[in-house]
């Protein structure tokens, strides 16, 4: 009741103390109700309240995730499609829960490609200087915590993304560096060994 008809101080309260209950469960004790529980939150995340609120729904849903495992598949294109809204929340606690999130989510997906296009769009077009650098974080979350290396494909529109956002004079510090972390994962985890020495010597090219 509290968290789909009460007062936003009220609804933030039930979401911490549902996240709380999650947290303090087994998986196999939490099976029977990740549907009646999941369910009222995806529904509400996205209503209008204040960030306090939101904050500690998706942090009850990131609980859901670490604790409810597969159980949580069928719920996975919904909360990739909330986390995705959350990054461009005007609230910075939410943008990082929401990125943190997607890392966790990554690892029971089936499919990540999509979801990792559609990061590096963002960061390479999206407007907004909070949303982009959130769409960083995102996107290093995920592409540290993916199962299997990124397509040769999607390693392009990655390289594309990030490598005028790390390198480029005109970007600025906070900007470079948080699309260096990606790329560094990128080279490090996604890369054939060649194509990775092909991507440091061009790096090594701009910066000398």
């Amino acid at each position: 009741q509290g968290l789909m008809h009460g007062s936003a101080e009220a609804r933030e309260l039930a979401a911490k103390g549902m996240g709380e209950l999650v947290d303090h469960t087994t998986e196999a004790a939490l099976k029977p109700y990740v549907v009646k529980i999941t369910g009222p939150l995806l529904r509400i995340v996205g209503d209008r309240f204040p960030g306090t609120v939101k904050k500690a729904i998706v942090e009850t849903l990131r609980s859901l995730l670490i604790r409810g495992g597969v159980t949580l598949k069928p719920f996975l294109p919904q909360l990739q499609t909330t986390y995705v809204k959350c990054l461009s929340d005007p609230t910075d606690a939410v943008r990082q829960k929401a990125a943190e999130s997607l890392g966790i989510l990554v690892r029971i997906a089936a499919r990540t490609e999509p979801l990792i296009n559609e990061l590096a769009k963002e960061v390479g077009t999206n407007a907004d200087p909070a949303v982009r650098l959130s769409m960083s974080v995102a996107l290093g979350e995920v592409l540290l915590n993916v199962p299997q290396p990124a397509s040769e494909a999607a390693q392009d529109k990655i390289l594309e993304a990030l490598e005028p956002k790390a390198m480029g004079d005109d970007t600025e510090a906070n900007e470079r560096r948080a699309n260096a972390w990606p790329l560094g994962i990128t080279i490090r985890r996604h890369l054939s060994a060649e194509r990775a020495e092909q991507v440091l010597q061009s790096i090594g090219d701009n910066l000398s």
